[in-house]
């Protein structure tokens, strides 16, 4: 298969990546080892920063609609002592919140898929190697050759 942007990884970088990349009209093929949804360990917090661009992505309303309440304040312990500060806002005056990975990879998968991504759960790549100008990334079915 030939691509203009091969991804490695649908976490929400790499699925972040791709979409942006298939809306800007590139052809892009994401590989994914594991199979969504899945369960990842995380704090799951997502700052007040990525509201905007969980919006720009098209996530932004679903995003809202499940993730946890408004986290407004940090908190530290050690022993019997204990520090908290308040959270700053985004410009929008929203709050970070918290949302289970399991929810955001496949949503943001889901919305690279839909820009035009050939996304591929269940893949990997074994190697890479440059040839010329161009790289070549052999993927495979996790089970197998491809």
């Amino acid at each position: 298969m030939n691509c203009d942007a091969l991804v490695i990884g649908g976490g929400p970088a790499g699925s972040s990546a791709a979409l942006l990349l298939a809306r800007a009209g590139w052809s892009v093929v994401l590989v994914e080892r594991k199979a969504f949804p899945r369960r990842k360990v995380c704090g799951e917090y997502l700052s007040a920063t990525n509201l905007p661009f969980f919006d720009e992505l098209g996530i932004g309303d679903r995003f809202r609609a499940l993730a946890g309440p408004p986290v407004t304040t940090v908190g530290l312990f050690a022993g019997r002592t204990i520090a908290h500060a308040p959270l700053p806002t985004s410009r929008r005056g929203e709050f970070g919140r918290a949302l289970a990975r399991e929810h955001l990879d496949g949503w943001l998968t889901e919305q690279a898929r839909s820009e035009g991504a050939d996304v591929r759960h269940g893949w990997t790549l074994d190697d890479l190697s440059a040839d010329g100008d161009r790289f070549v990334c052999p993927v495979r079915t996790v089970d197998g050759p491809a």
